[in-house]
């Protein structure tokens, strides 16, 4: 059964541990995953495991601690 078919899931700290087990699960159910993770080589090492159905990306800390990418400065 593929409970994920035409989904994508995001899975946050998926590079390695329970994320990852996570994140083959849902590949195994069919979704399509976003692997969210600062460990980079990690999850690059699993996205080549997982195929087509799963990218990385990092998020990146700004200066100031918090997330970037939020388009200015408060």
């Amino acid at each position: 059964m593929n409970r994920f078919e035409n989904r994508t899931v995001i899975v946050t700290g998926g590079a390695r541990g329970m994320g990852a087990n996570h994140a083959r699960g849902f590949v195994a159910e069919g979704a399509n995953v976003v692997i969210a993770d600062v460990l980079e080589q990690e999850g690059q090492t699993l996205v080549e495991e997982l195929g087509d159905h799963a990218i990385v990306t990092s998020p990146r800390r700004d200066e100031r601690g918090g997330l970037g990418g939020h388009g200015g400065r408060s």
